[in-house]
């Protein structure tokens, strides 16, 4: 009663007489019988958030999804014909009532994905209905837990879950004003709804942007730093005196759908970056929340009615 088997699969168990000579007869005797299927105990689920330490709303993001015996070790055989498809779900949708605010996107692992016991996807992602949805994350709410669910019925809860938090995002482009002998350093900004307001994202340290994503409205990009804690720059050459009109593409596919009249730049493929900046009839019909960021650069303007006062007391 205590025999294990610690792989995923079918066997065959095989009973031979010990002494070879029943009852000194010299005749042995032997038998065997299918044992099976085994299945793994359990899954383990390890989670790569989409940015840094958070994945924002309708980001993909990784998910490695491991089956294990009751021993705690890998089933390798868990591939091919003895692999499932499995199912990716919120462990704490109970908690942060992640069911009814949004929904997952590509949260089926196919069977054929699994060697050697592992599958890995980068493609999931979950997605608020609301975008000015509060974030789930501690201490106001909890993180989506990534649980694994498979035909035969073998889940990852109670078991090790991998978690990311969630913030509905934007990125935001500030207006510039300057002089036409300088090189005009144009602020973008990461920004997160925390609840109720938009937010500066300070965990936002990453890359989101090329040079090749901006529509620069005539101007020519000379430098561009990733965000830190929320903050980047663009720097554009000096230019004539004027206003220049630009846009961040972070579509799939295809130019800027900014509030522009002039449409450039390559795909970045964010559009969870997106947000909305005016009515879809001020915007060429954009729909809310599809609308790329975009600001106004002015340069030069002679005789400007601006009055710097400081006051210091």
């Amino acid at each position: 009663s205590n025999i294990q088997w610690a792989e995923v699969g079918d066997i065959s168990l095989t009973a031979t007489l010990a002494s070879a000579s029943y009852l000194g007869s010299g005749l042995t005797a032997n038998g065997s019988a299918a044992a099976g299927a085994f299945k793994p105990a359990y899954f383990d689920t390890v989670v790569t958030p989409g940015t840094g330490t958070f994945t924002y709303s309708g980001q993909p993001f990784t998910v490695q999804v491991t089956a294990k015996n009751a021993s705690g070790g890998t089933t390798l055989n868990y591939k091919g014909a003895y692999a499932r498809i499995v199912t990716l779900s919120d462990g704490n949708g109970g908690t942060n009532n992640s069911a009814t605010l949004g929904t997952f996107s590509n949260a089926s692992i196919a069977a054929a994905s699994f060697n050697n016991g592992v599958a890995t996807t980068n493609t999931v992602s979950y997605r608020f209905n609301t975008r000015t949805t509060a974030p789930l994350e501690a201490p106001t709410s909890a993180p989506l837990k990534l649980r694994a669910l498979d035909t035969d019925s073998v889940t990852s809860s109670g078991h090790t879950e991998g978690t990311t938090p969630l913030r509905a995002g934007r990125l935001r482009l500030v207006n510039f004003y300057g002089s036409d002998l300088l090189r005009p350093r144009v602020e973008y900004r990461a920004e997160y709804w925390d609840g109720g307001r938009w937010a500066t994202n300070a965990l936002d340290s990453s890359n989101p942007i090329v040079a090749g994503n901006i529509a620069t409205g005539g101007l020519t990009v000379n430098g561009l730093t990733a965000l830190n804690n929320g903050i980047g720059f663009i720097t554009f050459n000096t230019a004539a005196a004027g206003s220049y009109d630009i846009a961040l593409d972070l579509n799939a596919a295809g130019v800027d759908t900014s509030c522009n009249a002039a449409h450039g730049g390559a795909a970045a493929n964010k559009s969870w970056l997106q947000g909305y900046w005016s009515a879809p009839a001020n915007c060429g019909g954009v729909a809310a929340w599809a609308q790329d960021p975009n600001a106004r650069i002015r340069l030069g303007a002679s005789r400007a009615p601006y009055i710097y006062l400081r006051e210091r007391y």
